[in-house]
């Protein structure tokens, strides 16, 4: 109950510490214009905020980007932004507290998409079989570690 209060004030510390962040933010400014102005909080472990580039990622339900993990509500803000936007403060239930801007959009090759669609078909199927092998090894093998398994030599049933 202590550990989930603490992480709860630490939660809160961090949102309030981007909120006011942003406060200071200037029209147009970017990141690592804006990342100089943080000034940590008396109990803040964070001493001074950093801007980091993740690589091009695409729209995943689960949220997953790259260097910073499954967070669908920074997914959810970025897919709705123009390059040069910058919001925040954006919150995520176990991953922290998140001031993002989209720097550069890439739209999808569709063309190259419909002129390869077997290509990448066979190409999503082979993935697509691949982690339905490790999920069933994981399984199995979860399986075997909670189970207990004896060989029983088979009985001959008929004998003279």
């Amino acid at each position: 109950m202590i550990a989930d209060l603490k992480r709860e004030k630490a939660a809160q510390l961090a949102y309030d510490t981007a909120a006011a962040l942003m406060a200071k933010r200037e029209e147009n400014e970017d990141l690592d214009s804006l990342a100089t102005k943080y000034e940590p909080v008396e109990g803040s472990l964070k001493k001074r905020a950093n801007a980091e580039e993740t690589d091009f990622f695409a729209f995943s339900a689960q949220g997953y980007i790259a260097g910073i993990g499954a967070v669908p509500s920074v997914m959810a803000n970025v897919f709705s932004m123009q390059p040069g936007d910058v919001r925040g403060p954006i919150q995520s239930k176990i991953l922290g507290t998140y001031i993002v801007q989209l720097v550069e959009r890439q739209e999808a090759d569709l063309a190259s998409l419909e002129a390869n669609q077997e290509e990448w078909l066979k190409l999503y199927s082979e993935i697509l079989n691949q982690k339905k092998s490790r999920i069933y090894q994981s399984w199995l093998n979860s399986v075997k570690a909670h189970s207990r398994i004896e060989r029983v030599e088979p009985q001959l049933a008929y004998q003279r």
